[in-house]
């Protein structure tokens, strides 16, 4: 028969991990390469938003300018570059 193992997270140093500069930075270029992506599909500029909840360190990408929000509105330049912010 098969062993029952227990898994037990350690909240805390789960918020620390998810609060740290390494995955700060990581989420920093990975939003960095989706807006540059972004950029470029839509001849507008996208903007950046780091920050940290409570729990983890979020970003956001959000259209800066009127060219951006109609790349976005009528081809989805913004959505078709979230695969940009996969790999490296």
């Amino acid at each position: 028969m098969a062993t029952q193992i227990k898994v037990t997270m350690n909240r805390a140093g789960m918020r620390t991990l998810l609060l740290g500069p390494q995955v700060r930075a990581d989420l920093a270029a990975r939003a960095q390469r989706i807006a540059t992506a972004a950029d470029i599909a839509s001849r507008g500029k996208h903007r950046v938003t780091v920050g940290s909840g409570r729990n983890r360190t979020h970003v956001f990408v959000t259209t800066a300018d009127t060219p951006a929000r109609v790349g976005e509105a009528r081809s989805r330049t913004l959505t078709r570059a979230v695969n940009a912010g996969r790999g490296r």
